[in-house]
């Protein structure tokens, strides 16, 4: 449709050149979007390097492929010429060329999205590379996403924190979680956790913890992601809401 012309491709030298920075101030690593064909594949090779140990897979031809890589802006960071981290980012103009975002595969995202001002911004399938210590490089990336959302215009962010299932009760733990921690609307996942294998509260990953101290709100049911084989939570952070203490070291960048 005509409202759509004007979207600019993941690819677009217009939007890695002209609409960002190709470097970033952290010493020796930089950032940029991928480019072209074989820069995504490098990102998908990267993401089952780590994905692969992490859940215990293999992926064909070893790259971690899905159909909603096509239409997603590859964030890249680099330590020299070395690939150390990516995530991938879709806003809701793409996602509506991609039939939807990905978290709406997971969740029914209808009235929250529907009640959501302004752009918004999925972040995904991020990763950093196995024995890479990622302090800095998730620093960048974080850097980078931010100037990215900035330059589409993003107020809200979202996404799908994946939870092992072998380390504790995923929807038990999120039943705890205070209520301003709690995303307000009603969203409902899509599958059902299997039976909990222990009452324990699970291993709550890194990149979630960090979403959490953002002040970021989380789902009320986690959904089971047959892929990998986890417990998929939904992110959504109103980035005006973001704490004080991430949005001076974003602003800093």
């Amino acid at each position: 449709m005509t409202m759509w012309a004007s979207v600019v491709s993941p690819y677009s030298t217009n939007m890695t050149v002209n609409d960002m920075k190709k470097t970033k101030p952290v010493p020796q690593l930089s950032a940029r979007l991928a480019q072209n064909a074989a820069e995504v594949e490098q990102v998908q090779r990267l993401r089952a390097e780590a994905f692969g140990p992490a859940f215990g897979m293999t992926f064909e031809n070893g790259l971690d492929q899905d159909r909603f890589d096509q239409y997603c802006a590859h964030m890249m960071i680099f330590d020299g010429t070395r690939l150390v981290a990516t995530t991938r980012m879709l806003d809701r103009e793409r996602a509506c060329l991609a039939g939807g975002f990905y978290s709406e595969q997971e969740f029914d995202l209808h009235d929250a999205l529907h009640a959501t001002e302004g752009n918004v911004l999925e972040i995904g399938r991020t990763c950093v590379a196995p024995n890479y210590s990622g302090m800095r490089a998730i620093s960048t990336l974080w850097q980078s996403v931010a100037e990215q959302a900035a330059i589409w215009g993003a107020d809200t962010l979202i996404g799908c924190a994946s939870v092992p299932l072998d380390t504790g009760d995923c929807q038990g733990w999120l039943n705890q979680l205070p209520e301003k921690q709690r995303l307000n609307h009603l969203v409902r996942a899509r599958r059902a956790l299997p039976t909990p294998i222990t009452s324990q509260p699970p291993e709550i990953p890194t990149l979630l913890k960090t979403y959490l101290r953002m002040n970021a709100r989380l789902g009320a049911q986690a959904c089971f992601d047959p892929v990998f084989h986890c417990a998929d939570v939904l992110i959504w952070l109103n980035l005006s809401q973001m704490s004080l203490k991430y949005r001076e070291r974003l602003i800093a960048a």
